[in-house]
């Protein structure tokens, strides 16, 4: 009766240890896709005010506002507990965005595209991080 007892409590402490750890995880990634959101959609308010001044829409402005949108949805994806495979395609949705706003950064003059894809950036390794993705190379690690 003892063993029983101890047993299941046990169990009961394990589940519980491995469900509080999906939690933190998902709230990880939930956090993670925010600053995501947060940092894509500063890039792309400044590039229309840069556009506003300049009569000139810059480049990146449409794929930024791509990747705003793809880490809405992911993130809502991590708060509707989707399943892995629907947060990974979401994922490579925005792996695809962040990739062409890389691009046409890089090839931008402009200094404020510049700066605002820093944090871009980070919180786009943050998001891999958490995704368990490519955890041995050291530059993929999001900042501390």
């Amino acid at each position: 009766m003892v063993v029983a007892r101890t047993v299941t409590v046990a169990i009961a402490a394990e589940v519980l240890l491995g469900l509080s750890g999906c939690v933190w995880m998902r709230a990880n990634l939930t956090n993670a896709a925010d600053n995501l959101e947060y940092n894509a959609n500063t890039l792309v308010r400044d590039a229309h005010d840069e556009a506003a001044r300049t009569d000139d829409r810059p480049n990146y402005e449409r794929d930024a506002r791509a990747l705003a949108d793809e880490t809405h949805d992911l993130r809502r994806a991590v708060e509707d507990r989707a399943a892995a495979a629907d947060i990974h395609a979401s994922f490579e949705r925005i792996r695809q965005s962040y990739h062409a706003v890389r691009d046409e950064v890089a090839h931008s003059d402009s200094r404020v595209a510049r700066r605002d894809f820093g944090p871009v950036t980070d919180s786009y390794r943050a998001v891999e991080h958490e995704l368990g993705l490519y955890p041995e190379r050291e530059e993929y690690r999001p900042p501390a």
